[in-house]
């Protein structure tokens, strides 16, 4: 072995834009070329973080034991560069506690002459659970407990590390959202605002929330804007129709474009309510809804007060 300082960073392959920065700028030489480092490795479009690296010249491929990142960048959208319609940019969100392989090119094509006969490559396989979380590069600062909320991605197989699509982007898994909603098994695309999250449709009948204190129905989304909603919110005999739900842990905030509540005669009575443009805040601990009106005063006891 030889141990080497000073190094900047290593080319692969530049067919494939593959190499590395090594960590401290360090690389331990084995035999036949084969290499250690700790740093970041890039492949295409995909960037890696993590230590224990190994890089085999024989198969032309690495070992990724113990990665603490994945970034990848994508087409952003909501860019213009060079009077282009889009730019390559990262997206806000990373994949944590990944062990994989990454296959650079077949060992016969090291040199990358026959690129256009292997498109598929670089090629990535994850071999165990990874996850993304929602604490960082976010609108919503801390709200969400990384240990509470996150998306638990399957193991998965990616190939075309530098030529894919935003749309080819998918992982399938387990969004866990910390009791706000139930698992939800889902696959995680490349939003609008560039993080990695997803948009469900509910069933009809909605989705249970806070342990079925509520129920939502319609639209769920999750990204690094928060975990929101599109839809109507169902409290007792209450309906809340707001296109902009935020689901917190703790709590749901909405500003509602409707809200009406059924009166009761049986048990706790209440009288029936009909409010336009109202702010909504609901506690599931204290098992609480307060709504305040903004523009225009609510109405009760069939349009009498």
């Amino acid at each position: 072995d030889i141990e080497i300082q000073g190094v900047r960073g290593v080319v692969l392959s530049e067919a494939r834009k593959t190499g590395f920065i090594p960590k401290g700028k360090r690389v331990i030489l084995h035999k036949n070329r084969d290499m250690t480092f700790d740093g970041i490795l890039r492949s295409g479009n995909y960037e890696f973080h993590g230590k224990q690296f190994s890089f085999s010249y024989d198969t032309f491929n690495i070992a990724l034991p113990a990665v603490d990142s994945l970034r990848l960048k994508a087409a952003d959208r909501r860019i213009e560069k060079n009077g282009e319609k889009s730019a390559y940019t990262m997206v806000n969100s990373t994949v944590e506690n990944i062990q994989g392989n990454l296959f650079i090119d077949p060992p016969h094509n090291k040199s990358g002459i026959y690129t256009d006969s292997f498109p598929t490559f670089p090629k990535f396989n994850s071999q165990k659970d990874s996850y993304v979380r929602y604490n960082k590069r976010n609108k919503r600062g801390d709200a969400y407990d990384p240990q509470k909320v996150f998306f638990k991605l399957d193991p998965f197989d990616v190939d075309s590390l530098g030529t894919f699509s935003n749309a080819g982007v998918q992982f399938a898994g387990t969004f866990v959202s910390g009791g706000i909603f139930s698992d939800l098994q889902e696959s995680l695309v490349i939003m609008p605002d560039h993080s990695l999250g997803f948009q469900r449709d509910t069933e009809y009948e909605g989705e249970a929330v806070y342990g079925g204190k509520a129920t939502f129905k319609n639209k769920i989304k999750v990204s690094n804007e928060g975990i929101m909603g599109d839809g109507d919110f169902e409290y007792l005999t209450s309906v809340t129709k707001s296109t902009d739900f935020i689901f917190y842990l703790d709590s749901m905030n909405a500003f509602a474009q409707e809200f009406k509540l059924e009166e009761s005669l049986v048990g706790v009575e209440y009288p029936d309510v009909d409010a336009k443009n109202v702010n909504v805040h609901y506690e599931p601990e204290a098992d609480f809804m307060k709504v305040r009106n903004t523009t225009f005063p609510m109405t009760m006891y069939n349009y009498e007060a």
